[in-house]
């Protein structure tokens, strides 16, 4: 008789305990690989922010003044080999994104000690910035919340308020350290940054692009600054009224104090600041509680009286791309092209109804985006649904819709 093999197979308890541990391994190994990844891309967007700190400083140390607005910064630090590559970060949700220009904030010729200038609020999902602050180097620092009337709100993205709605930043411990209250309707604002400065102080920037007005109380202890195209309004505790205006195509900013003191800064194209009626010729001047501060300045570049989008309506496929253009009229009907690229600018020239002018594109989707919209106004559909997208000149502002199907 042959004898029967008394080899055994595994058990399933065996089975169970080597699925178990290759799970566990696995895991652990995700989550390494994940680690890494983080820190590779923030040491990627920390040496993209040190070489514009560097090129920055090199730029002041020659001109004497920071670059108006992002699109300027992109152009000015050229010179000191500073690619545009350089302002996108690889955790920014949207492709080949000039990240870092939807948070850069013109100073003064002399900005006060770590004073935020640009930064970088996508790391470690979302719980820290890479910020560059004045007088130092770019530092890692944790995001605080932010709230657009009780639901959190993304930092950079272009808002549109209405009266009454209220923003409220948050320390950790869910108090709040800044409100500020919208009393007139503003089509264009963004938060710039909350976050916990070295020293544990909360720092919190609102940025109002258009006209509109803000009420703001800030709690003693507290950095807050409202930032507009004239000025930039600083507190460390206090209660004050913003107002955006626009005249003669001048912005116009009023600050009226309640509580506290405002400091608010002038720059190189400021044509006049006032305190009450008196003509003020600083950097920088202080606003106590009962008073009030003016500030005019000029829209550097050509504003039409109005303007469109071509096309305006359109329909795309899935994968299809459209170039949207923008047409400015003066106050006789006649048009011209707003914009110019990079190459137009360098040689000096421009076409007979081609104009340099700032163009700002921004997207407004539909529950989700449909598509990709780039900072030259080229649109990619990507999935079905409807996109709207606007482009601003100075206060001018038009509208487009995309269908895709």
């Amino acid at each position: 008789m042959r004898k029967r093999s008394k080899r055994k197979g595994f058990t399933l308890i065996e089975l169970t305990v080597v699925i178990g541990i290759i799970i566990l391994l696995t895991g652990i190994g995700l989550l390494s690989y994940k680690a890494l990844l983080d820190k590779t891309r923030k040491i990627a967007c920390d040496t993209n922010l040190r070489a514009i700190n560097l090129a920055l400083n090199m730029y002041l140390n020659d001109y004497g003044r920071f670059p108006s607005t992002g699109s300027d910064l992109v152009r000015a630090l050229s010179e000191y080999n500073i690619s545009p590559s350089q302002f996108h970060c690889v955790e920014d949700p949207v492709k080949n994104h000039n990240t870092y220009l939807s948070f850069y904030l013109q100073r003064s010729t002399r900005p006060d000690n770590l004073a935020f200038v640009l930064g970088c609020p996508y790391h470690s999902r979302g719980e820290k910035s890479l910020a560059l602050l004045y007088g130092d180097e770019p530092k890692e620092l944790e995001n605080l919340k932010v709230t657009l009337n009780g639901s959190p709100t993304k930092f950079g993205q272009s808002m549109s308020l209405r009266r009454g709605d209220e923003i409220d930043y948050q320390l950790k411990d869910g108090n709040t350290f800044a409100t500020v209250n919208v009393t007139q309707n503003i089509d264009d604002a963004a938060i710039i940054a909350a976050f916990s400065l070295p020293s544990g102080k909360p720092y919190g920037i609102l940025k109002i692009n258009d006209e509109g007005a803000v009420d703001v109380q800030v709690r003693t202890g507290s950095r807050f600054e409202v930032a507009t195209p004239s000025t930039i309004a600083g507190v460390q505790g206090t209660r004050f009224t913003v107002t955006v205006s626009i005249e003669d195509d001048d912005y116009v900013t009023t600050i009226d104090v309640t509580e506290g003191t405002v400091v608010a800064t002038t720059f190189p194209e400021t044509i006049k600041a006032l305190k009450d009626s008196t003509e003020i010729r600083k950097i920088k001047f202080p606003i106590e509680a009962g008073h009030t501060g003016t500030v005019r300045r000029r829209i550097p570049y050509y504003v039409p009286h109005r303007i469109k989008i071509v096309p305006r309506y359109i329909r795309l496929k899935v994968g299809q791309t459209v170039k949207f253009e923008v047409i400015g009229y003066d106050k006789d009907g006649q048009s011209r092209k707003m914009g110019m690229d990079d190459d137009d600018n360098k040689k000096g020239h421009h076409e007979d109804n081609e104009v340099e002018g700032e163009v700002e594109w921004t997207l407004f989707p539909y529950l989700w985006p449909s598509g990709r919209l780039d900072d030259d106004g080229n649109y990619t559909a990507i999935r079905r649904g409807v996109d709207k997208i606007r482009a601003k000149v100075g206060p001018r502002k038009a509208y487009a819709y995309i269908f895709v199907r």
